[in-house]
């Protein structure tokens, strides 16, 4: 059962997010016709399946597509939730439009396709900012993607992980019909893809995280404040393994001033317990706020 929270999020500004939908399935059929059918290419998922069974069958790309979405929108209806079918119904009847729409697109804009690293490249980075764009209002790709989020559930194992096997089948056997050279090709694309799509999910770190433990925190405090001129964070921490209490300290810092808070906090405690990570959004009217808790 959905929370009143979860329920606001999902509900939140449709309109929008299925304008966002339609321009990031717009970016996909482009780039299907421009750069993927042309050059043989497998992307994974049905797009890949779709490329196959043109090769094979002579089989329009528009309707393989429409029918294994509305096969996949049935296994949504039954076994996933109500906002993955209704982004299922609306793949299902815009998709296959816009391929079928975009069809001569590769005979307006004419692209040597014998140079397929090149399609391959251009074909990631417009996929990965498709799958972004769809990610990041919350949305899902249809398609393999939802078969292979009910396999998931079912067999309790991580999406990621039967998606990655799910294309990589998809890729070997189109490897089959157009040669080995094309997976290559294929897993350079799906590398792409998957970068440019998280980029664009999470954006680009700007800031870095630092979780400093030492016990000379009063002076790396210090320095992060008069020095760097950045607020800090000290929380009371107790370490489990030696049942031993400490001082944590906090804070954010922009990544151009990383390497001078590695190095300052090195020449202050050698021995501190640094931890870094990515940061790639703040929020908050509080986040340049000192917080002590003694």
């Amino acid at each position: 059962m959905k929370t009143d929270v979860l329920e606001k999020i999902i509900n939140k500004d449709t309109i929008k997010r299925y304008t966002m939908f339609s321009l990031a399935l717009f970016i996909s059929a482009i780039n299907y016709n421009l750069f993927i059918l042309p050059s043989n290419i497998i992307v994974g998922g049905t797009s890949g399946i779709a490329s196959i069974l043109n090769h094979v069958f002579n089989i329009d790309p528009s309707m393989s597509l429409f029918l294994m979405y509305f096969m996949v929108f049935i296994i949504s209806f039954i076994y996933l939730s109500k906002e993955d079918t209704t982004a299922c119904i609306f793949i299902t009847i815009v998709y296959p439009l816009l391929v079928k729409a975009t069809a001569g697109i590769d005979e307006i804009f004419l692209i040597d396709n014998n140079n397929v690293l090149l399609f391959s490249i251009f074909g990631g980075i417009l996929n990965g900012l498709s799958n972004g764009i769809i990610y990041k209002i919350g949305l899902n790709t249809g398609g393999v993607g939802i078969i292979t989020k009910v396999v998931a559930q079912k067999l309790q194992q991580g999406i990621s992980k039967i998606n990655l096997i799910f294309n990589i089948i998809i890729v070997l056997l189109g490897g089959y019909f157009f040669g080995i050279n094309i997976i290559l090709y294929s897993f350079i694309l799906l590398y792409i893809t998957n970068f440019v799509s998280e980029k664009i999910l999470l954006g680009i770190s700007r800031n870095k995280t630092f979780y400093i433990i030492s016990k000379k925190y009063n002076e790396i405090n210090d320095f992060i404040t008069n020095e760097l001129h950045h607020d800090a964070t000290i929380f009371n921490v107790k370490g489990k393994y030696k049942d031993n209490n400490g001082k944590m300290i906090f804070c954010v810092i922009p990544t151009n001033e990383y390497y001078l808070l590695k190095e300052g906090i090195k020449k202050i405690d050698r021995k501190a317990f640094i931890t870094i990570s990515d940061t790639y959004e703040i929020k908050g009217q509080d986040t340049k706020l000192k917080i002590v808790n003694n």
